[in-house]
């Protein structure tokens, strides 16, 4: 197939002319990069201070970018330490904003319809500078070239004006307009490559950053530019102030390459940075205040657009109704909130209007949300009624006059009435007799609306109340949405519903697909609307694109090879494209050879493709499939490929860096990673778990082991690996395949692979991956119940309830016999006495702990099957915290009901008697202990101390037993109480028999039987 870019593609230099002068016919000031070191454009001057305020600034330039932590020695095809971003900043934001961006691509020979362009969510901010922004990545062909960013605070201020801004990764766009796989192969004008003039001094860069900067001098610098900001400010200098600003910001990535700023120190110095910018906005924008902002003149109001249908329809039948939001584009996880946002505010609507309808429909795709509703009747009856009022006397005093009350609730009924006898004028109004006292009341006659009219109102508003993750404003309306709305159809049968939201006016026009169809296309009526999309290239219906999509993934498996399963990733995928195509690509078998968690990180996660393995072994394959949302040809499929490649390289560079790394490095710099503020770092996490371990091999042998040792020690250590660092989800896998490549004991790094899952019922663990797994757990509820963090109703950001879970699982699987409350209370010490100079509570926080683990219990058994009445049997009021002793109780209670219902009864039956007499005896403070027994009693006594105790083999088998021979005694507790009298005369028998009965009651104690449903 022939080449979609020019045979002779445009070299660095040209392609960035080509863009300035693109962005300069849009009216642009062509800056230069600013003279200081800027982590990224938006530091330039250019953007951060002329996004500020309400002056309008329309600005390009090429930024060259330093960021030192990604320096890569000169050896990554694409990731450099010092490279260049093409800024755009347009103030304010035009409504052709991503139009303007993709003729600027085809400015530099990119025909759109042979690519696969797609806009994935974004939600920009960044920490230092207090500014954010939502916006997208924008893909080309699998790979990111560029972010698009509609700002929405910067130096901490919420802006007056919103500025859009473009960053082209222009590296990356010419390494695919060159068909390059490297940056130091693409050719930066006609006689040079990228490489001859950067790849020295980007290695040169590297080992200053990581090896050989001065960071005493580094810090000191920080605290001198810091300082010098605060005293230029003092003079109202803000533009100065904020080149020391910049100049403390360089300083700091210096110092965080150098690895010399501890995870809690980092986040102190991002806040004296963002402090310091904040100050600069403020002073900022009193200074342009005071010269009377000299650009505003410049600006321009947006209003509504004319319609030549803006008159509300007279419609007299049923009709089908439709409203399109058409915007640009949604996150893919926001659209599913959009159909349901949509849909249940629309039926709310329906409701409360009684409007009459038959079906209604929602349908979602990247760049719109439709409602259908099916039948909609033409107008609205309100059926007559009267409204009680208040009494007459408290509205007219004696002599006929409004009284001060009268006037307050006539005004509030907009009626006018001086007098008693105007009653009579007004025919809404009638007087009743109620319990014998007269009331006004406020006749309602029936009312017919227009549904239509209805609509007008509340379609907008509906809109307006539509929740998701994150909103933002876009022009000078103040509407807010997800994104921007660019157009709306409103349709009513064949009628315009001309609603009007902002500067918008609805129509019948929608736009076809972005790149396959990007025409405006008219909507007849809401019955043609999906097919008319469809001939426009958009499948609007979510289901049939997932339906599409998940065919595609069977078609591009076999026998031996297939997809991988992944339903978050099939939703996504479903929600990234307006028409799917799916296709399948591959990669170098060399990437293979890395942990297939770390490639399927990289292929999921960044590039949104199904990784494949093959089917008999599991092991993964060079093969991957790739959604995209334009006909795959020989370029969209090379493309993703090529764009995978870098990925795998620096998983793979990462992962050799950090097999070089030696464990006990890995160990030292936990030392600097904060656990929690006022317990420590994750280093002193490990040492407690040592001496947690300690502490439960006096409760169960196995934990009494030299692997589980080793597997303590190095369980946090690849929390600070340069892989998990990009992979956080990697955490513990990784640290199994870096302690088997130290040649350390299989099991200990198995056990670290396995502590950090998500444990379920079936799940099998290795008897040292779960204890350690149970250690870590019970260890993070003591630290946060000690904190004082725990969950509430709605909010659980320590995931506890999860780990309370997990805790019953791995003591239910592994069937280790613990007494939770006397571990805990053990465990408990290794912690400080005192947190933040205040003393805990020791007692009071572990009987909050296991009554929050005991709240999880009930929802564990309930997912073992276990019946309402059995759970509650086991648990009220039962005196032990050991959660196999109370699954074994449950268990034998479970197969006394299914298998001894006879014995069952006679238990209950039994039991519920003896509660019944006890209740109503007491023994008696006064009379003597009776010397001799009577036969009835000394046979009583004997068959009592004859029984057995309770089981001291923990098992359902030893329970059930237990059960059965409490039926037994339950004969004999009958015979006993029908054959004797207990509320004997004589105080001395009385006491005895109770004393009897009370000791035959404890024998019941291990369930709670009148919860049991017999």
């Amino acid at each position: 197939m022939e080449s979609f870019v020019s045979e002779h593609p445009l070299t660095l230099q040209s392609m960035i002319a080509t863009i300035l002068r693109f962005w300069s016919e849009q009216g642009c000031v062509i800056h230069q990069g600013y003279d200081l070191e800027v982590g990224a454009g938006t530091f330039n001057p250019a953007t951060f201070l002329r996004a500020l305020g309400p002056e309008p600034y329309k600005a390009a330039y090429v930024e060259p970018s330093r960021r030192p932590q990604d320096g890569r020695y000169g050896v990554h095809p694409n990731r450099l330490q010092n490279y260049h971003q093409l800024q755009v900043i347009l103030k304010p934001v035009p409504e052709n904003f991503l139009s303007l961006y993709t003729e600027s691509l085809r400015a530099i020979g990119l025909d759109l319809r042979d690519h696969d362009i797609r806009f994935i969510h974004d939600d920009w901010e960044n920490p230092t500078i207090g500014a954010w922004g939502l916006g997208w990545e924008v893909w080309l062909n699998g790979m990111e070239i560029t972010q698009l960013t509609y700002f929405q605070a910067i130096g901490s201020k919420p802006l007056d004006t919103i500025s859009g801004e473009i960053t082209y990764g222009i590296e990356r766009i010419a390494m695919y307009l060159q068909k390059k796989i490297s940056i130091y192969d693409v050719l930066w004008n006609d006689t040079l490559t990228y490489g001859q003039i950067t790849q020295a001094s980007e290695k040169a860069w590297s080992e200053y950053n990581f090896d050989y900067a001065n960071t005493e001098m580094w810090f000191k610098h920080f605290e001198d530019f810091a300082e010098e900001a605060l005293r230029t400010l003092k003079n109202g200098l803000s533009v100065p102030a904020y080149d020391f600003v910049i100049k403390a910001s360089h300083a700091f990535n210096i110092l965080d390459a150098r690895g010399t700023i501890s995870v809690t120190e980092r986040t102190r110095y991002i806040a004296r940075i963002r402090q310091l910018t904040r100050l600069v906005a403020d002073s900022y924008v009193e200074w342009r205040a005071s010269l009377n902002y000299p650009l505003l003149s410049l600006s321009s109001t947006s209003e509504p657009k004319e319609t030549s249908e803006s008159v509300v329809p007279m419609i007299s039948s049923t009709e089908d109704l439709l409203l399109e939001i058409g915007s640009e584009e949604l996150p893919a996880t926001f659209v599913p909130i959009g159909i349901q946002q949509l849909e249940s505010l629309a039926r709310q609507v329906l409701t409360d209007h009684n409007i009459v309808y038959e079906g209604l429909e929602v349908l979602g795709s990247p760049r719109r949300l439709a409602l259908l509703v099916k039948n909609v009747a033409p107008e609205v009856v309100q059926k007559a009624f009267e409204k009680k009022g208040p009494m007459l006397t408290s509205l007219f005093s004696p002599d006929g006059d409004v009284s001060p009350q009268g006037q307050q609730f006539f005004a509030s009924q907009g009626v006018d009435i001086s007098h008693y006898q105007d009653l009579s004028r007004h025919a809404s109004l009638a007087i009743r007799t109620v319990n014998g006292s007269e009331y006004l009341f406020l006749l309602h006659p029936e009312i017919r609306l227009r549904t239509a009219d209805i609509l007008m109102q509340e379609l907008p508003l509906l809109i307006q109340r539509m929740k998701f993750p994150k909103k933002m404003v876009w022009d000078n309306s103040g509407v807010e949405y997800a994104r921007p709305i660019r157009w709306l159809v409103a349709l009513y049968g064949e009628h315009i519903l001309p609603i009007t939201l902002g500067t918008i006016i609805a129509s019948r026009n929608s736009f076809g697909h972005r790149q396959l169809d990007p025409r405006k296309i008219s909507i007849s009526s809401p019955q043609d609307y999906v097919e008319t999309l469809r001939q426009a290239c958009v499948v609007v219906s979510q289901k049939e694109r997932r339906m599409i999509i998940e065919q595609g993934l069977r078609a591009h498996s076999s026998d031996t090879i297939s997809a991988i399963p992944l339903p978050r990733l099939i939703e996504e995928a479903t929600f990234l494209s307006e028409h799917p195509f799916v296709s399948c690509g591959q990669f170098s078998e060399q990437f293979c050879a890395l942990p297939k968690e770390l490639l399927i990180a990289e292929m999921v996660n960044h590039q949104k493709y199904f990784p494949t393995h093959e089917t008999s072994s599991g092991a993964i394959s060079n093969f991957f499939i790739v959604v995209c949302d334009n006909s795959p040809n020989d370029t969209i499929i090379e493309g993703n490929e090529k764009a995978l490649t870098p990925r795998l390289t620096d998983g793979e560079f990462l992962f050799k860096q950090d097999l070089q790394t030696p464990l006990t490095t890995f160990i030292e710099k936990l030392k600097s990673v904060t656990y929690f503020e006022a317990l420590g770092s994750l280093y002193d996490k490990v040492e407690r778990l040592k001496a947690h371990q300690r502490v439960f091999s006096t409760f169960s042998s196995l934990a009494a082991s030299e692997d589980l040792d080793i597997a303590i020690q190095y369980c946090k250590a690849d929390l600070v690996s340069a892989v998990v660092n990009e992979f956080p989800e990697l955490q513990g896998i990784m640290g199994e395949y870096y302690l088997k490549h130290a040649n350390l004991p299989t099991a200990s790094a198995v056990a670290v692979g396995e502590h950090l899952r998500h444990i379920t019922m079936g799940q099998k663990l290795s008897t040292i991956g779960t204890l350690l797994s149970l250690l870590d757990r019970l260890d993070n509820l003591l630290a946060c119940f000690i904190l004082g963090l725990k969950p509430t109703s709605s909010h659980d950001p320590y995931a506890l309830r999860r780990q309370s879970l997990e805790v019953l699982t791995l003591v239910s699987a592994s069937r280790l016999p613990i007494d939770l409350a006397s571990l805990l209370d053990r465990l408990a010490d290794h912690f400080p006495s005192t947190i933040e100079e205040k003393v805990w509570d020791k007692s009071k926080t572990i009987h909050e702990i296991l009554e929050f683990i005991w709240g999880r219990l009930k929802t564990f058994m309930g997912s073992l099957e276990f019946r309402k009445d059995e759970i509650a049997a086991v648990l009220i009021d039962s005196a032990t915290k050991n959660p196999i002793e109370i699954l074994d109780t449950a268990e034998a209670l479970q197969l006394l009901k299914e298998e001894h219902t006879e014995k069952l009864a006679v238990i209950t039956t039994t039991h519920n008697r003896l509660k019944k007499i006890l209740s109503s005896l007491k023994l008696s403070m006064t009379s003597s202990p009776i010397e001799v027994l009577g036969d009835r009693e000394s046979n009583f006594k004997q068959v009592l101390d004859a029984f057995p105790g309770f089981p001291k083999e923990t098992s359902a088998h030893a329970f059930l037993e237990y059960f059965l021979s409490l039926a037994d005694l339950s004969n004999d507790i009958q015979d006993f109480l029908n054959t004797v009298h207990i509320a004997n005369d004589d105080g001395a028998i009385r006491n005895l028999r109770i004393s009897l009965l009370l000791t035959a009651m404890d024998k019941f104690s291990l369930c709670h039987w009148e919860s049991v449903a017999v």
